[in-house]
């Protein structure tokens, strides 16, 4: 499978989804060369791995461990910090205020 057919559009802004439990977590990101998207953590995950957006080499791996998260936020926390990876937020919204969403 290609990373693009792995790929789904992501809505015009202003339509925000809710991502279903096999969306891609790094969706909307610019990934390392040659990752194989059966790799690719999604919503569902427990853990989602984020190294595969890192392009450093140096780069240490990177995953952000869901189960640290009460289980009654969740969900909420995971559709967040999944907006926050693949939607263009608006600078307003961006930590650093210089970007429209977070570097991984």
């Amino acid at each position: 499978m290609s990373i693009a057919a792995a790929i789904r559009p992501l809505p015009a802004r202003g339509k925000v989804r809710r991502p279903a439990p096999d969306t891609l977590v790094l969706a909307n990101r610019p990934l390392r060369p040659g990752v194989d998207p059966t790799r690719l953590s999604r919503f569902g995950d427990d853990r989602w791995i984020l190294t595969h957006a890192l392009h450093e080499a140096h780069a240490k791996p990177l995953n952000l461990p869901m189960t640290t998260v009460p289980e009654a936020f969740r969900e909420p926390v995971k559709h967040v910090a999944w907006l926050m990876l693949n939607e263009d937020l608006g600078e307003s919204t961006a930590l650093g205020g210089r970007a429209s969403r977070p570097a991984v």
